[in-house]
């Protein structure tokens, strides 16, 4: 599956101490990687044409243009799919082994799956699964 995914961490650059916890989480499981350079809400500019809430506050507008960012990177890639994981996730050693259930249950029209997390422990990537299926086309 690794071979058909693109894998993206969103970082923002005044983090480095994340970017290590998890350089060293996605090196013990074998995952190679691409660092996107998160935007911070508070200095974020909305490119032309995009439209955002204005209920969103700065982090939240801050992580809708790093998804964004990902989104970008996917498309310009060769692979099929793009696998996005915030600096703040927990890596545990059967991490892979979720996304790679997910990516096998997933509906055969899905262009989006999403991890969600515990409540307990909202960052924990685990079998609590939402698969998303989207309409839209690669362009």
């Amino acid at each position: 599956m690794l071979e058909q995914c693109g894998v993206y961490l969103i970082n923002l650059d005044r983090s480095p101490e994340r970017l290590a916890k998890m350089v060293e989480g996605f090196q013990a499981l074998g995952v190679p990687f691409q660092r996107v350079s998160a935007v911070y809400g508070p200095e974020a500019i909305i490119p032309p044409g995009i439209h955002c809430s204005p209920h969103f506050t700065l982090g939240e507008l801050g992580c809708v243009l790093s998804h964004r960012r990902c989104y970008e990177e996917i498309l310009k890639s060769d692979k099929p799919w793009g696998l996005i994981f915030e600096d703040d996730v927990l890596l545990e050693k059967n991490s892979w082994a979720v996304v790679e259930h997910a990516f096998q249950k997933k509906p055969k029209n899905a262009e989006l799956v999403k991890l969600q997390g515990e409540i307990e422990n909202p960052k924990k990537l685990n079998r609590k699964l939402d698969l998303i299926s989207v309409d839209s086309k690669r362009t």
